[in-house]
Formats: structure tokens, C-alpha cells, sequence
């Protein structure tokens, strides 16, 4: 199990893959570094949610 962070992509109806960790907080950091953030990370976060994979395979991050 693993957890990704995912963001909409600029092509209509896709997402990218923006990070991925063992742990929610993990994939956080992954995605947008350690904390405290600055402003533009913090605006950057808020476009993005993160899912709960059970698969571990490998992390595309093409956007396909």
C-alpha cells in the first residue's frame, strides 16, 4: 500500500502524479518538499489530494 499525491493536468479530464510515499506525510514531502513551505507551494498544494493505492507498482509520472 502507498499513498500518491495527484494534481489536474493542464490536458482536460487528466491528473499527474506529483509524489508518493509509504505514508501520507511521505508522500507529501515527495511531492512538494519538507515543511515549512513558502507561499507558492502552499498555493501549489491546495490544487492537489491525495489517494490510497494498494498496488506497488511502480509510479508513473508522464501523466499516462
Amino acid at each position: 500500500m502507498r499513498y500518491i499525491i495527484k494534481t489536474e493536468s493542464t490536458f482536460a479530464g487528466r491528473t499527474c502524479n506529483l509524489g508518493a510515499g509509504a505514508t501520507e506525510k511521505a508522500a507529501w514531502e515527495d511531492a512538494f518538499g519538507p515543511k515549512p513551505w513558502e507561499e507558492f507551494t502552499k498555493r501549489s498544494a491546495k490544487k492537489a489530494w491525495c489517494v490510497k493505492v494498494e498496488s506497488d507498482e511502480p509510479v508513473s509520472y508522464s501523466g499516462y
